[in-house]
């Protein structure tokens, strides 16, 4: 009888001696998690001809700006046209800001992607810009060119995963 007690109280103090550790292990975890490195891109979704505009970039770290930023470049391409677009560097504007003035100067559908080089880290962030008058064809087919490319993004991000 004795040796059962004994057996048993072993095993009770084993399971509870486990708990313990697991409850320190979840605790721990939850003082090790990490804020992320993000981008937002904020821009104007339509804009008149030849009017100034300012598209600025805002990286954090969790809550907070990040100032450790090594580059930000802005590129600008007309939808469909990809392949003539711009990049030009983004200017510091405040703690964490970058930003890029610019005007448009023809009608159309416009892409932004801002890209951020920081900590070691690549961020992309996109958003389109109506300029001038656009066609509902146009608006359309540059409505399935953004998915697609919110899409390859995604699928990049949780590849490099």
């Amino acid at each position: 009888m004795k040796k059962g007690l004994l057996a048993f109280s072993i095993v009770a103090l084993f399971m509870i001696a486990s708990c313990a550790i697991g409850q320190n292990q979840s605790i721990q975890y939850q003082e090790d998690t990490f804020d992320t490195l993000e981008a937002d891109l904020s821009a104007p979704s339509e804009t008149a001809l030849h009017e100034p505009v300012t598209i600025s970039v805002r990286v954090t770290l969790g809550e907070e700006p990040f100032t450790d930023v090594e580059n930000v470049d802005f590129e600008i391409w007309r939808n469909g046209e990809r392949d003539s677009g711009t990049t030009v560097a983004a200017q510091k504007a405040d703690s964490g800001v970058y930003t890029l003035d610019t005007s448009f100067e023809e009608d159309g559908i416009y892409h932004i992607q801002a890209y951020v080089e920081a900590d070691e880290e690549h961020l992309t962030s996109s958003k389109r810009i109506i300029a001038g008058d656009v066609s509902e064809t146009d608006l359309e087919a540059a409505e399935q060119e953004f998915q697609q490319e919110q899409d390859q993004e995604k699928a990049q991000e949780s590849n490099s995963n």
